[in-house]
């Protein structure tokens, strides 16, 4: 399956495997925003088509414990087949240790997955399970 992906700045890398078999691309910043003191925006510089009945998941490398940093509030970004526009990374530096990617770096992955479409369907009441409505932890460590 290809992925086709256009060069949106001139310093753009284009996405790759480092090694075969992976399951992410390697997303290499292009330019870096600082938001606020621990806010930094890593622009990749890269536009894709995610084939349809796909999604592009956005995920951090695991070596970002070595800049001293976390990524996106829920841990990854959704990019759907219908999105055309740069692939941006929002990484939070920990303070007075942290330091943000620098351009040339690579700072994060793209992973492409299939998924199913539902169709939302109102019920009355939904299914008894032994879980119910347990949640945020409730089934143990």
């Amino acid at each position: 399956m290809n992925l086709n992906i256009q060069k949106l700045r001139d310093n753009a890398v284009l996405p790759s495997y480092a090694n075969p078999g992976d399951a992410g691309l390697d997303l290499t910043v292009a330019s870096v925003e600082k938001v606020n003191w621990f806010t930094y925006k890593a622009y990749f510089g890269v536009a894709v088509a995610v084939p349809t009945g796909h999604y592009g998941k956005l995920a951090a490398r695991s070596s970002i414990f070595k800049q001293g940093l976390t990524w996106l509030a829920n841990g990854s970004g959704t990019i759907d087949n219908k999105y055309r526009g740069e692939l941006i990374g929002i990484f939070y530096r920990i303070p007075f240790f942290g330091k943000m990617y620098k351009v040339g770096e690579k700072a994060a992955q793209l992973i492409i997955q299939p998924y199913i479409s539902v169709e939302p369907k109102e019920v009355k009441s939904l299914s008894v399970t032994k879980r119910g409505k347990g949640g945020l932890g409730s089934s143990g460590k």
